[in-house]
């Protein structure tokens, strides 16, 4: 059901860049890219009776927002040049806000994922506008081929809580030395805010840490922004972590060194 690594909005995906990153028990104010609240929406369109998979398929490859990425599955996009929603939120200052977002490598911003399985219409996304104006889409779209859709709602924290309630049941069947579980958070990290670099964020004035250097106010902004990320990360309460990761390289790459104090 979920798809690890793709460019999308999925549990695994959250598992893996939040509680693996830090070692999450609480989470921090959590965002998507457009500044939304981060509510993960599953809704499943039942396939109406005598409808293929390959009719809805050939319905969904003639979208001009979707992009197949393998077969019966689809990523769900805003293009670079589409203008980005707004959001009352996009300008939230909470000191513990993350913003999450993801996108193609053309700079198509991830705004969810379809795909194809049995005799249902899958559409996942993460934020209550994303999931109105994908269901009005496929509605427009698919019309009578699709049934009525049912749809299940989870905040990031109960993904979390119900992740928490099934690893309680496990025994685990390999034990990660404390080292190598220090190194393997500090990569998780390092590739999560590389990418960042390159993605926008709202308090950046809606643009990317390397476009907001350009300009000395920008500077400033970075400065304040990456401070903010240095102690949302060291209060999250993993020493190992923090004394294996460091922050030294974001700085020198956007070239705001002096500005760290």
């Amino acid at each position: 059901m979920l798809h690890d690594l793709a460019p999308m909005f999925t549990l695994t995906w959250l598992f893996r860049t939040l509680e693996n990153m830090a070692g999450l028990r609480e989470l921090p104010v959590l965002f998507n890219g457009d500044g939304e609240d981060l509510v993960f929406h599953d809704i499943c369109f039942p396939l109406a009776r005598g409808v293929t998979q390959k009719t809805v398929a050939e319905v969904l490859e003639k979208l001009s927002g979707l992009r197949s990425d393998e077969r019966l599955f689809w990523n769900w996009l805003r293009m670079p040049e589409q203008k980005k929603a707004t959001s009352s939120r996009s300008s939230h200052q909470d000191a513990q806000a993350q913003f999450l977002s993801s996108e193609m490598d053309d700079g198509s911003i991830v705004l969810g994922t379809l795909e194809l399985k049995g005799r249902k219409l899958r559409l996942e996304v993460n934020s209550r506008s994303r999931a109105e104006q994908g269901q009005a889409m496929l509605k427009e779209a698919l019309g009578n081929l699709v049934g009525a859709p049912i749809t299940q709602i989870m905040t990031a924290q109960q993904a979390m809580d119900e992740r928490g309630r099934e690893e309680g049941c496990k025994t685990p069947d390999v034990q990660i030395p404390p080292g190598e579980e220090a190194r393997m958070l500090a990569e998780v990290l390092e590739r999560h805010y590389r990418k960042t670099l390159d993605d926008v964020v709202p308090a950046l004035g809606n643009m990317t840490p390397r476009q907001a250097v350009r300009t000395a106010t920008g500077r400033k902004a970075v400065a304040a922004w990456l401070k903010q990320i240095e102690n949302t990360t060291a209060g999250l309460g993993r020493a190992e972590v923090t004394s294996s990761f460091s922050f030294d390289w974001m700085w020198n790459e956007l070239g705001i060194a002096g500005l760290r104090k």
